[in-house]
């Protein structure tokens, strides 16, 4: 006779099984969304972004701003405040006399 032990460990494995199809391979977490070539104003910015893995709302939240603005700033390639940009610059650690993140253009 099978103990207490068995029979839960037999029920989560059945479990798994048989809600496999609803879990899929994992939780896939996004962090930028997928825009095509033409919606990124800023590449300059979203590649720091992207090489030192912060999200967008991760900036605004260090930034004082909504995440709006800073997906404005990469979307659609609005230029941050002098305050904003100072304080993007010592963020991600760029000196602030030239900045190099600003793709205006």
């Amino acid at each position: 006779m099978p103990t207490q032990l068995q029979q839960e460990k037999h029920s989560i494995e059945a479990w798994s099984l048989i809600n496999r199809k609803y879990l899929g391979k994992g939780v896939r977490v996004k962090r930028f969304r997928r825009p095509t070539r033409c919606q990124i104003r800023n590449r300059v910015l979203l590649a720091i972004l992207m090489a030192n893995d912060i999200k967008l709302s991760q900036l605004a939240e260090e930034l004082g701003v909504s995440s709006r603005s800073v997906s404005a700033w990469v979307y659609e390639g609005r230029v941050p405040g002098k305050n904003n940009l100072e304080k993007a610059c010592s963020y991600l650690g760029y000196p602030w006399s030239r900045p190099h993140f600003v793709d205006i253009g």
